[in-house]
């Protein structure tokens, strides 16, 4: 997120799991929504986006790992 944002890439993190969050509340494990919850990263998403800020946020994860 400090590279996105330093970048002028906005991003935040995740929301709990989806089956954790109250309006859901599904029993059980669920391995996946949990580590998207715990791992995931909000990016830019809008269908107002262009492609060369799609391609610039892009860019620039890519830019991050292989640093």
């Amino acid at each position: 997120m400090a590279f996105l944002k330093l970048n002028n890439v906005g991003s935040r993190i995740m929301y709990p799991p989806i089956n954790k969050q109250q309006a859901y509340n599904v029993d059980g494990e669920h391995v996946v929504s949990n580590e998207i919850g715990v791992f995931g990263l909000w990016l830019p998403s809008s269908s107002k986006l262009t492609d060369e800020q799609i391609d610039f946020t892009c860019d620039k994860i890519i830019e991050f790992y292989e640093k």
